[in-house]
């Protein structure tokens, strides 16, 4: 009888890569590499922000000068009753706004003839005054008058004054977060050129009042 023989199991070459599959472990992401991901996207959304933001006052610039050119086919003395009796500015305002003398409105509202670029000013004022009605604004020529900040005398009205018109657009329209954000953007040094040497505080009868500081 033939005795089974047990075989011998066989040897493996250890070196042999045949049988081996190779594994690929990924490195996990660092958090380095996340900062400066987000970094990135961040950056593509402040400029994409800013860039929207610069086409809206584009957009408003251009609605204002069709408005301005539609108001501007109308009679001056009517465009001037417009400003001064349906809105209630003053002549000396609309003198400022305009960048003539007070004397000059009243000779147009009288009747004298105006250049086509004062024309226009007063066109575009009273397309001004309409647009911010337009934004809920009650009473523009009150609303450009209050002070900005407590204690400081610069209005929305200097801002429209220095020809900043697309400022207080953008104000109007609550597109500026904060009245201290507003003046910064107008003008840096706002606090030491506006300052009042009044400050408003709580009086006893819990009314707010001025005093000197």
């Amino acid at each position: 009888m033939i005795s089974p023989t047990s075989a011998e199991p066989e040897d493996v070459d250890a070196t042999s890569t045949s049988s081996v599959k190779e594994v690929i472990v990924p490195i996990p992401q660092t958090m380095t590499s996340l900062v400066k991901e987000v970094k990135v996207l961040r950056d593509q959304v402040q400029a994409t922000n800013q860039d929207v933001a610069d086409l809206h006052r584009r957009v408003n610039a251009h609605d204002l000068d069709r408005r301005t050119h539609f108001k501007v086919r109308t009679e001056m003395r009517d465009l001037l009753d417009l400003v001064a009796v349906h809105y209630g500015m003053s002549w000396n305002q609309i003198a400022q706004l305009v960048g003539v003398s007070a004397q000059a409105v009243r000779k147009w509202r009288k009747g004298e003839l105006a250049t086509g670029e004062n024309r226009f000013a007063v066109a575009r004022l009273v397309a001004l005054l309409d647009l911010l009605v337009e934004l809920r604004i009650a009473n523009p020529v009150q609303w450009l008058e209050v002070p900005l900040v407590a204690g400081y005398s610069v209005t929305a009205f200097d801002i429209l004054a220095a020809r900043k018109l697309d400022l207080v657009l953008e104000w109007a329209d609550m597109r500026i977060d904060s009245p201290e954000r507003l003046l910064d953007l107008f003008e840096l040094k706002w606090r030491e050129r506006y300052k009042t040497e009044y400050e408003t505080f709580i009086a006893g009868d819990n009314n707010l009042s001025l005093r000197r500081r």
